[in-house]
């Protein structure tokens, strides 16, 4: 910071008037006070980016008995604001300004940043560190949202935010993103992907009511080795009605596959009443979690996976899974508890659905053992015996195909004159 006082000869009235904000720490809004007032053209509320940049790295000296800040509303920044490998020591909040180019902070130290219903053609904080809060609350990103490596002390807040993909097709690349807190991404709407790979939350990550579609690439979410302290929601969120007095429940809407292999989730993974539009899979391949709670409202155009998962608790419903389209190969579950009815004969269908095409005893010893344990014997043995009709219904199809396929290796060296002991 700066020790002069003297405020630089070239400034606009407009960033005059943010300077002096500045120094005493209070919100500067060039838009008319009174309320229905046009709002000013865009001409009338610039400030350039090179001035803020001067104010955050070499701003003066607060007033005495005032600690700077930088507090804009409503204003329109021009140029490029790059603060790349900086370190901005002043708490920094922008509401509703529009920047007129794309936003790099790539290894920017930061002690809080609020940007709620900003623009941003783009913004580029790879490996950005901010030791309290990052806030991007109703922002829209045309261009998408770059966090990769970054780290964030407190909580990261994206809620109600718009990410469109990037040139890569990303609407959010976070690959090793570090949150201390809370990574809050509710009601956003993304269009393309969202990777999240290795990325490590300390308490709870929130997709809750988001929309998250991307018909253009494969993943609407990817975050294979994902780490969150306890919780991992894709359950509605409750929002404020248009002409309706009260609260109504937005759901989950995904578009694309979703990809959770390897995570690692403290407490539980919430899907209840999403909707899962796929086009692919939702992996959990070896997932670990303390609780899954699978209840979507709708599954559709994909298979579940859950090999080799691992979870205490497993809440779901008959409606919930994909009877064409599941691998439950060495999943690992210690208790049941269904939402609602799930009849024996429903349970074992969706054992037979995901043994399909390969016979598997261990999803049915693993059910068997649960109700066992769980003081059902005459269900678990059910199960058992599900389990040998099955084996015999594989082996008989496999005895079909080695019979055909013996006929037709007979047939075809009998027309080519071979003896049949050389086929044997």
């Amino acid at each position: 910071m700066s020790d002069s006082t003297e405020e630089p000869a070239d400034l606009s009235p407009n960033e005059r008037g943010m300077w002096a904000a500045f120094r005493q720490g209070r919100v500067f809004d060039a838009r008319p006070d009174t309320q229905g007032a046009d709002r000013p053209p865009p001409a009338d509320l610039q400030v350039r980016a090179d001035v803020l940049t001067r104010l955050l790295v070499d701003g003066p000296p607060a007033l005495p008995g005032r600690v700077s800040s930088l507090r804009l509303r409503g204003l329109q920044i021009t140029g490029t604001l790059d603060l790349s490998g900086l370190e901005v020591n002043t708490y920094v909040e922008l509401v509703e300004c529009n920047f007129e180019r794309p936003v790099t902070l790539t290894e920017t130290r930061m002690v809080t940043l609020r940007l709620v219903g900003c623009v941003l053609p783009g913004l580029n904080a790879e490996g950005l560190r901010v030791s309290g809060d990052l806030q991007l609350p109703r922002c829209e990103f045309p261009n998408g949202l770059i966090l990769k490596n970054a780290r964030v002390e407190s909580d990261l807040l994206l809620n109600r935010a718009i990410l469109n993909r990037n040139r890569r097709g990303f609407s959010l690349l976070a690959d090793g993103l570090m949150v201390g807190q809370d990574l809050q991404a509710e009601c956003i709407q993304s269009t393309g992907q969202i990777s999240l790979a290795d990325a490590q939350v300390g308490i709870s990550c929130s997709f809750r009511g988001s929309q998250l579609r991307n018909p253009y690439t494969r993943f609407a979410l990817r975050a294979p080795r994902l780490s969150v302290g306890r919780a991992l929601y894709f359950s509605p969120a409750a929002v404020q009605q248009e002409r309706v007095v009260g609260l109504g429940m937005k759901r989950v809407v995904i578009e694309g596959e979703v990809q959770l292999d390897d995570a690692r989730i403290g407490d539980f993974v919430d899907l209840d009443h999403a909707r899962l539009l796929l086009d692919g899979a939702f992996s959990m391949r070896r997932m670990h979690t303390s609780e899954l709670r699978f209840c979507p409202d709708e599954i559709r155009n994909g298979r579940v996976v859950l090999a080799e998962a691992t979870v205490d608790l497993l809440v779901d419903s008959v409606s919930a899974w994909p009877m064409s389209g599941m691998d439950l190969s060495g999943f690992v579950y210690k208790r049941l508890a269904p939402s609602g009815r799930f009849p024996m004969p429903q349970r074992i269908a969706w054992l037979e659905a995901a043994t399909l095409d390969d016979y598997d005893p261990q999803p049915y010893e693993q059910l068997a053992g649960v109700l066992r344990a769980a003081g059902e014997p005459q269900d678990a043995d059910t199960v058992l015996l599900a389990r040998m009709r099955s084996r015999r219904q594989t082996l008989g199809r496999g005895q079909r195909y080695g019979t055909q396929f013996k006929t037709s290796r007979s047939a075809t060296a009998t027309a080519q004159g071979a003896p049949q002991s050389g086929l044997r």
